[in-house]
């Protein structure tokens, strides 16, 4: 389960929605605003790279017990731009592909409403389990 208790001020500060989290992955959403676009009027890589962390983050915090409470800290995150979009949606799809006690190995997508792939990532993220 997400720690909903804990306040994610800059996840909040941008706009980021929590669409899903199960098992399978967690799925995030950002309705664009001006000051999400670069000088060119494209969402600036930075808020790729921020949804992509955030969704493997959740994704690989994700547990089926209400007992048990993991938040987790970014080690390692590769991002690969792919596409621009002029779209005012972003979905962001975060995966895990294994786990230890201590560590969560993740990939994550970011695409538009028309499900263009605009970025993929990976990443590696310490547990913290509470």
């Amino acid at each position: 389960m997400i720690n909903t208790k804990k306040h994610n001020p800059f996840q909040n500060f941008v706009g980021i929605n929590l669409e899903k989290n199960t098992e399978e992955g967690c799925l995030l959403s950002l309705k664009l605003e001006e000051n999400h676009f670069n000088l060119y009027g494209i969402p600036h890589g930075g808020v790729h790279s921020t949804l992509l962390d955030i969704a493997m983050g959740i994704a690989g915090s994700y547990s089926s017990s209400k007992k048990e409470i993991i938040s987790t800290i970014t080690l390692n995150l590769n991002i690969n731009f792919i596409m621009e979009t002029k779209d005012k949606k972003l979905f962001a799809e975060g995966l895990i592909t294994r786990r230890t006690r201590k560590l969560a190995f993740c990939e994550g997508v970011v695409h538009d409403s028309k499900s263009n792939a605009l970025a993929t990532s990976s990443g590696v993220f310490k547990l913290i389990r509470e």
